[in-house]
Formats: structure tokens, sequence, C-alpha cells
């Protein structure tokens, strides 16, 4: 684990940013910038660098999914690995941001352990 990550958190709820928020101090993570949506997190990607991006899916304005898009549209930011976080559990909604390129994908309600294993699987060395 790389506890020097620096985390953008973008996530509308302010109940899930502050238990994602929590569960990522608790495996180590203390970097972490939060955003309310996706229109915010593309100004601030354009000041400051990070290492990894959580994105919740249904966001106003900009889902997830058009986010991580408007990520890989850009030389300067797909590169920027991404995690997706969402209440939805319907195969076809996990496909539709398979299909979209998004390779990580994590289940609400978020929890410690996934979320470490998650981001581990990102970060490990191939």
């Amino acid at each position: 684990m790389n506890a020097n990550l620096k985390i953008l958190l973008v996530e509308d709820d302010n109940d899930a940013m502050t238990l994602t928020r929590h569960y990522l101090k608790e495996i180590g993570y203390h970097d972490i910038l939060e955003v309310e949506d996706a229109i915010a997190a593309l100004n601030l990607l354009t000041k400051v660098k990070v290492d990894l991006i959580i994105s919740d899916r249904y966001m106003p304005i900009m889902d997830g999914i058009e986010f991580y898009q408007a990520l890989q549209a850009s030389e300067e930011l797909k590169s920027i690995p991404f995690l997706m976080t969402t209440s939805e559990n319907q195969k076809d909604k996990i496909t539709d941001a398979m299909l979209a390129g998004i390779k990580n994908y994590i289940i609400k309600p978020v929890d410690a352990h996934n979320l470490a294993m998650k981001i581990n699987r990102i970060f490990k060395p191939a």
C-alpha cells in the first residue's frame, strides 16, 4: 500500500462522502480531496495532480460514466486510475460501466476491506 497517494473523492451524497473518507483514513490514506460533482472534479484536475479518482456513478449534471469518458478524452487525465462506486448492483448497469471502459467498480455501501482490496488491486504491479 502506498499511503502517500493523493485521492480525489467525487460524491454528491454527504453521508457517502463522509463514510468513504472515514474508510480511506482507516486503511491509511490521508491525502484526500473532495468534490460534490464531476464538473468540480474536472476543474480541480486542471490545477491538482491526483493518483486515484473514486467517483460515484449517479451524480447531477454529469454522471460517473460521463465523467470517466471526459477523463479518457483528455491526454493529461486519462491515465489516472478510476474507481466507481454505486448503490446500483443490477448486472446491466455494471455491464454499461464496463462497456464504457471502467474496470474498477465497487457496490455501496463501501466498507474498508473491499475498498482496500480494490485500491491494492489497482496499484498492484503487473
